[in-house]
């Protein structure tokens, strides 16, 4: 079965419906902030590691089933709905302190067994706490970016805080 791709950027033929799936996981992910952090694992992640664990997973394959299952006008209603589940997050907003990690400081590091600072306790209650909110994805504005001066991180921040997938919740640790 084939699937009429109507993104706004896929290529106006018919593509497969694992083909629509990842050309909808591409769109969706780019539309996110970069490297957020799986809460399930506690690693950052870039966007080819985000693309290929979903195409990957027991859900991707569940949603192309579904897929072919549904008329052809369902089809892609249906990828981009779940697709866009799935890559919902949370945003953590806070103030830079002097002991905030950097990307550079957890690249490649389970952040829920990173050595306790005052920033590292910080994100991890942010990121255990979207977990338990049900995100698997999660961003705390600046303690994922490296090299940057602060007024180019608050305009960062900014540029995120409507972004598609953003959750606007408030979280204040105790």
């Amino acid at each position: 079965m084939r699937v009429a791709a109507t993104m706004p950027s896929a290529d106006a033929s018919c593509v497969t419906e694992k083909q629509a799936t990842r050309n909808v996981t591409f769109e969706t992910v780019n539309t996110m902030p970069i490297r957020p952090l799986n809460a399930d694992t506690g690693l950052p992640c870039n966007r080819d590691v985000q693309v290929s664990d979903f195409m990957g997973s027991q859900q991707c394959e569940q949603l192309v089933s579904l897929c072919r299952t549904c008329n052809q006008d369902q089809q892609m209603d249906t990828v981009c709905t779940e697709i866009s589940k799935h890559f919902q997050y949370a945003t953590l907003s806070r103030r830079w302190g002097t002991s905030e990690p950097s990307l550079r400081d957890i690249e490649g590091q389970d952040i829920y067994t990173m050595p306790m600072t005052t920033g590292i306790a910080k994100l991890q209650a942010f990121y255990s706490a979207a977990g338990e909110w049900g995100y698997l994805w999660a961003w705390g504005n600046t303690s994922l970016l490296h090299g940057q001066t602060r007024r180019k991180k608050q305009q960062d921040q900014c540029s995120h805080a409507d972004a598609p997938g953003a959750t606007h919740s408030h979280y204040h640790p105790d």
